[in-house]
């Protein structure tokens, strides 16, 4: 295994998940955000944006964590294995909102520079959402990229047997 996609509803645990993987393997760890945000939460440049991500999906080692859902078939184009992350709506928010307190005294490695640690309405329903509006383009994609192992964790206990099996 040499590059992993990890997408996932917010909250899911898709980074911790991701250092874990990197620290497991020996990967360099890239997080979706800091590519697709500039300070302020302001979306980058698409120009600048895309070189970035195709850069790194050009590599031969990679572990890359966050969504972008519209750029969620390259990443299957290019992994050996994908891990779908969708823990429960209210496990999410709790977590969202856990990770926000933290935030105020400790700085995510995995956020853009810039970019605090904010709640917002667009960031809980989006949250909310992500299972109904995105599970079934993300099984179509593992079908439609066979060759992927895909890996569906909804449990924490799938989580740390996953990592403990690697």
């Amino acid at each position: 295994m040499n590059r992993i996609a990890i997408l996932g509803t917010p909250g899911a645990g898709k980074t911790y998940f991701a250092r874990k993987m990197a620290q497991k393997l020996g990967l360099p760890l890239h997080h979706f955000d800091p590519l697709f945000f500039d300070a302020h939460w302001v979306e980058r440049d698409k120009e600048a944006f895309e070189k970035a991500y195709h850069a790194i999906l050009s590599q031969e080692k990679w572990i890359l964590e966050g969504n972008g859902m519209s750029y969620a078939a390259s990443r299957f184009a290019r992994a050996d294995m994908v891990v779908f992350m969708t823990f429960s709506r209210w496990g999410c928010l709790c977590r969202i909102f856990t990770r926000m307190i933290k935030g105020w005294f400790l700085k995510r490695p995995d956020l853009p520079a810039g970019c605090p640690e904010i709640i917002s309405w667009k960031l809980l329903s989006y949250t909310w959402r992500y299972q109904k509006k995105y599970t079934s383009a993300i099984k179509a994609l593992s079908a439609e990229y066979p060759q992927v192992r895909f890996v569906h964790i909804s449990r924490r206990a799938q989580m740390v047997a996953l990592i403990n099996s690697i």
